[in-house]
């Protein structure tokens, strides 16, 4: 038996430990912009499992759009008096499978000695990919449904009054249509720098 192979079930724990701590983290950072503590956990997927069951045995492809849209689990802050939700983040079925993967890459690789270099290399292309599927829903930004999250972080710039130091409308009106080349360079990036941190091996002690 390799002595220096991680042990399963411990990087298994790990891992959802990380990915628990993706969502916390997530979450935190939303509840801290926005002023309102999340206390709302749905699953809109699980609502809709019988009806997409009945399609996807009537017509399978037909089904697969409605699934990949259909957030699995939407993390939020609503209103007690009104119901009304103030903000939400989304995830999809893409969302949670990088996540997972992201937190099982990084258990595995964190149970083994790390550099610095290629633990930055690992945390950047995470982070890149996190951000790269992360949605999210603002009521203040007059969004009806959940946007990329970096799409919705400029848009509440411009939705803003007080941001009076830069003209953040003018500057989204024009990166509104690029976003979606945004998103997928923002996960090419973080594959890219996942893969390089994946097949880095460490030179020295101090790498």
């Amino acid at each position: 038996m390799n002595p220096n192979r991680p042990d399963g079930g411990r990087t298994l724990v790990f891992a959802m430990l990380i990915f628990l701590g993706l969502l916390a983290v997530e979450a935190g950072l939303l509840a801290a912009a926005v002023g309102r503590l999340p206390n709302d956990v749905a699953a809109p997927l699980a609502d809709q499992f019988a009806m997409l069951v009945t399609l996807w045995r009537s017509n399978p492809m037909a089904a697969l759009p409605h699934l990949a849209q259909q957030a699995v689990i939407v993390i939020a802050h609503r209103e007690p008096a009104t119901g009304q939700q103030v903000w939400g983040l989304y995830y999809y079925p893409l969302t949670l499978i990088v996540h997972l993967a992201v937190a099982g890459v990084a258990a595995r690789m964190l149970a083994a000695p790390m550099g610095r270099r290629r633990l930055a290399l690992l945390a950047a292309g995470g982070a890149a990919l996190v951000i790269g599927v992360t949605y999210v829903r603002l009521a203040a930004c007059c969004t009806v449904t959940s946007r990329w999250a970096l799409d919705i972080a400029l848009l509440a710039q411009a939705y803003d009054p007080t941001s009076t130091w830069l003209d953040w409308q003018a500057l989204y009106a024009p990166l509104e249509p690029a976003f979606p080349y945004l998103q997928a360079g923002t996960l090419a990036a973080g594959i890219g720098l996942s893969v390089a941190a994946w097949r880095r091996r460490p030179r020295a002690a101090g790498d």
